[in-house]
């Protein structure tokens, strides 16, 4: 695990090309989404898969964030109406296609994707080649912080510089069924 001493104070802020780099080379950071300070890689990084899998102490499935539905459509395996799917905040649970690693997708073959707009980080996801694996940046079962100061005291992975959207985390709706999952 990752998780730095209460004595640790200082934040390593990083910029969005930073960012991308780091992603590049297999490292976790922390980014400032529209809703809740994230952790994430990418999903081609096994290892660091891996230690966010064991951080989170599960086995399986993170949410995927995009910058754009039509450069990861090919995620999906069915039928979407993208315009149906721009609601701020909201995470869509999809059939995964075969391209979506196993531990991305629920033991039902599904995969969670949310189009994120909110700067820094759909900025950093439109450099990148890939999407971005994201959970919330807390231990299990302990709230999410709001502040890039209060993450820092939980994880001394590098912080992207900016702001999250909410202290709240997104609303999953299943897409084929509408059921709301998460409100």
């Amino acid at each position: 695990m990752n998780a730095p001493s209460a004595s640790i104070r200082s934040m390593i802020m990083i910029d969005i090309s930073t960012a991308q780099l780091y992603l590049q080379a297999g490292k976790i950071i922390v980014y400032p989404t529209d809703t809740v300070y994230g952790l994430g890689c990418l999903p081609s990084k096994l290892d660091s898969l891996d230690e966010l899998l064991a951080l989170k102490k599960r086995t399986r499935q993170f949410i995927v964030l995009i910058d754009d539905w039509k450069r990861f459509k090919d995620w999906i395996d069915e039928p979407i109406n993208t315009s149906k799917l721009d609601v701020p905040r909201t995470t869509w649970i999809f059939k995964a296609s075969s391209k979506v690693p196993a531990k991305l997708t629920s033991s039902a073959g599904e995969v969670a994707i949310r189009k994120v707009t909110h700067e820094p980080t759909c900025t950093l996801i439109a450099g990148l080649s890939e999407p971005l694996i994201s959970t919330s940046a807390n231990f299990p079962k302990q709230s999410t912080p709001n502040t890039a100061k209060d993450v820092a005291k939980l994880f001394s992975y590098s912080i992207l510089a900016g702001n999250n959207g909410s202290e709240k985390p997104s609303t999953i709706i299943h897409y084929q069924s509408g059921e709301i999952i998460r409100y």
